[in-house]
């Protein structure tokens, strides 16, 4: 089973460092990048690097990754019922455009409430982890 983060894995520094070390490995075995950059006995350590590197990387605290995503879809929404009221302003007295444009605007909004009792929820259940 993945970690409930794994869409958002990407942003793990962990997960930047070891795929930085996939492509440098990957470019090392075409094209012999390391060659001129680094002398034979120290490549080998050049590998060790970045693998002490993403393990140091996946133990050190790191941000929320859902939480951002959470937050940029809480901006989003917020950013959506924004302009939908600024279509409300512009429809000016066509009562079927008018409807039609505060349902869409009570739909954000019910997304949104939806969103934010989930975030209230997930903070409230939990653990605190050691820093």
């Amino acid at each position: 089973m993945l970690i409930p983060e794994a869409k958002q894995a990407w942003r793990f520094t962990s997960v930047q460092i070891m795929a930085l070390l996939a492509v440098i490995s990957a470019l090392e075995a075409k094209f012999q990048i390391m060659a001129p950059l680094i002398p034979e006995p120290y490549r080998t350590w050049a590998v060790t690097f970045f693998a002490i590197a993403a393990i140091i990387a996946r133990l050190w605290p790191q941000p929320d990754a859902t939480a951002k995503a959470r937050d940029g879809k809480m901006s989003s929404l917020a950013d959506q019922i924004l302009d939908l009221k600024q279509q409300l302003d512009n429809v000016g007295h066509d009562p079927v455009a008018h409807d039609e444009v505060r349902q869409k605007i009570m739909d954000k909004k019910l997304q949104l409430e939806k969103l934010y009792d989930t975030v209230q929820i997930s903070k409230k259940t939990e653990p605190t982890q050691p820093v």
